[in-house]
């Protein structure tokens, strides 16, 4: 039996990571199999072979779904769903109160930061989910070193921590499907270099129109930690992928108090609980 990648009815593209995951060739290669057990997933051992997993993925989504982007995104952990921040706390708060409570958001930043054209941009949110904030939109990458290391780490109170047990999870996410389009933003061309986090992190946003992504979702990537998948030097430490505010003065003017000032005010317009628009952080 043959399941859907986040446990439901299958789907064609279950039945591609099958096929890849049975060629004999790449088998003597790596330890390379197919799991049904929960999420549907290809899991593997090799960086090299899930490479050219990730791209015949992405010949088969332009086939699919003709103009179609797919993006990744790295966990330590296999949730369910494939939920933005904002809607994670509490899934009984009506969807629109929470899309209020986010434009309220961007209206007051805008409003404590005019000097700064930057915050003035569109789509203020999306830039905001690479920082910290919870928002109706969800931050993935278009690098699988940045994806793997995403997966690799544990991110919780300012601290990104190395993994050495366990597996890591990549998602890789087709900006079509069958049923809807999502919003997709490159954000290394819609906002300023001075947010350096996410043109450090090669990032980019998507939104759908409902609360769950997991239907973009059209392949999954288990793999086992290990040296192999480990990168060295700078370009590997949490400095580098989350520039300090000296670096970064996005990240300089969102520490203020100000911005968490607006954060807790329009949690409370909308009655939310404290924190459930999260925080801005700088991770080391």
């Amino acid at each position: 039996m043959t399941y859907g990648l986040g446990g439901g009815a299958p789907t064609p593209m279950v039945a591609f990571m099958r096929e890849f995951s049975g060629r004999k060739g790449l088998r003597r290669k790596a330890h390379l199999s197919f799991r049904a057990d929960g999420r549907a997933r290809l899991c593997c051992d090799e960086p090299v072979v899930v490479a050219r997993f990730v791209s015949e993925v992405r010949q088969e989504v332009e086939r699919r779904w003709p103009g179609g982007k797919l993006l990744l995104r790295g966990q330590p952990e296999d949730h369910e769903g494939m939920v933005p921040g904002i809607f994670r706390e509490d899934r009984n708060l009506p969807e629109g109160t929470l899309r209020d409570a986010e434009a309220c958001l961007e209206n007051l930043l805008r409003g404590i930061l005019p000097r700064h054209k930057r915050f003035q941009r569109p789509d203020l949110a999306a830039l905001l989910q690479h920082y910290g904030v919870k928002t109706t939109w969800l931050d993935v990458v278009d690098d699988l070193r940045i994806a793997s290391w995403f997966a690799m780490h544990k991110i919780s109170d300012g601290r990104a921590e190395p993994r050495a047990k366990g597996s890591g999870w990549i998602y890789l996410l087709s900006s079509k499907s069958d049923a809807e389009s999502l919003t997709v933003l490159d954000l290394r061309m819609v906002h300023h270099g001075l947010s350096l986090r996410p043109h450090v992190q090669q990032g980019w946003s998507i939104r759908g129109t409902s609360r769950d992504l997991d239907g973009h979702v059209v392949a999954t990537i288990e793999f086992p930690l290990g040296p192999q998948w480990h990168r060295d030097g700078h370009m590997a430490l949490p400095g580098f992928l989350f520039p300090p505010a000296s670096m970064d003065d996005t990240l300089k003017r969102l520490r203020r108090a100000e911005v968490t000032d607006s954060l807790r005010e329009a949690e409370r317009r909308y009655g939310l609980r404290t924190g459930a628009l999260g925080n801005v952080s700088a991770i080391v």
